[in-house]
Order: structure tokens, then C-alpha cells, then sequence
């Protein structure tokens, strides 16, 4: 009896658990860059190195930030209104990238696009690493962060890094050591 219960209350758990987020492949660089300007879609994509270059390539900015975010990070999470206000102070020269860091196919990813909706109330494009460059999110995270900003030390999550776009070449690269207002006081400094 005990067993037929137990297989009762398991069978709804299973049968209607959430589908995982999967991530888009970039397919419209144009089409994208004008999501990315009027903020209008709530979508996922993989990003590799790349597809990294062709965007900032498409943009009329003079600069990227490429923002780390994770929903399972306590000062992403905390910091991260601070840097969407950021985004809008700066829209006119920054193009704004959002970059996670979990498996292509997580509820990591799935908790994220919901509460890009519904939490913070934006409808923006965001980038996941591709699942190319390693199997575990830090070892995916560590490869790509090396790619774009070679022999940079200190860094982890919540980092931001910021590229001139007319030589995609990195400014600057902050540290988890650095606070928020000192990432935000920097990255005004260089873009204003």
C-alpha cells in the first residue's frame, strides 16, 4: 500500500516538471543587432569567440560591455539592476551583452529567461557561453573569459569587460575584487 502511494504522489512530479531552456544558435546578425537596440525579445543564444566578434563587428557602438551574470549567483543577482541602469545611461555607445555561463540545456537557464521576464522586467537578448569550450560551467566560463581578455587574474562572477569596438580591443576587465560602484565608476571613465 505504501508503495503504491508513494508511485501516487510521484508520477504528477514527474509528469509535469518544467522543460528546460534551450539555447538559440544565431542565425541574423542584423536582426539581432536591432533586438539588441530596442530591446524586444527575451531569448537565449549560445556565443562563441566567433559570434562574439561578428556582433560587435555589426554594431554601430563605439563600445561592448559584456556583463556575466548567473542566477545562482548572490552578487550577480544583487548587482545586476545597477548594471541594466548602466546599460540605459549608456545606450547612445554601448552595446550591452548579458553572458551566462550554464549548460546550453539547464534550469539554471530556464530560471534565468523567466526571471529576465518577469523579475527584472526586460525583454533582452542574452548570450550563453557555447558548450564547445568545456564540459563544467567554470571550466566553460574560465576558457571563454581567457579567449577575450588573455592572462587576466582575479576575475569570477558578476565580472564585466569592456571592448573598443573599432579594434575589439579590451579596456578594461574587472576583478571580484573591485566593487560595483568601482566597476561602474571605471567603465563610465572609459566610455564617456
Amino acid at each position: 500500500m505504501k508503495t503504491k502511494f508513494i508511485l501516487f504522489l510521484l508520477i504528477p512530479f514527474f509528469g509535469f516538471s518544467q522543460e528546460l531552456y534551450q539555447v538559440k544558435t544565431i542565425s541574423n546578425y542584423e536582426k539581432l543587432i536591432a533586438d539588441l537596440d530596442k530591446d524586444s525579445v527575451n531569448v537565449i543564444y549560445s556565443l562563441n569567440k566567433p559570434e562574439l566578434e561578428n556582433i560587435i563587428k555589426q554594431s554601430n557602438k563605439k563600445y561592448t560591455l559584456i556583463h556575466n551574470f548567473a542566477i545562482w549567483c548572490a552578487p550577480c543577482v544583487e548587482n545586476f539592476p545597477n548594471f541594466l541602469e548602466l546599460k540605459r545611461e549608456l545606450n547612445d555607445n554601448l552595446l550591452f551583452l548579458i553572458l551566462t555561463t550554464d549548460k546550453n540545456k539547464s534550469a539554471h537557464l530556464t530560471n534565468a529567461h523567466v526571471d529576465f521576464r518577469e523579475k527584472y522586467n526586460i525583454n533582452y537578448p542574452t548570450f550563453n557561453i557555447s558548450d564547445e569550450y568545456a564540459k563544467g560551467t567554470k571550466k566553460k566560463y574560465n576558457s571563454f573569459i581567457q579567449l577575450i581578455a588573455p592572462n587576466h587574474k582575479d576575475y569570477g562572477m558578476g565580472i564585466s569587460i569592456l571592448i573598443r569596438n573599432e579594434d575589439q580591443k579590451v579596456l578594461y576587465a574587472s576583478t571580484y575584487k573591485e566593487t560595483k560602484a568601482e566597476i561602474i565608476k571605471k567603465i563610465k571613465a572609459l566610455v564617456n
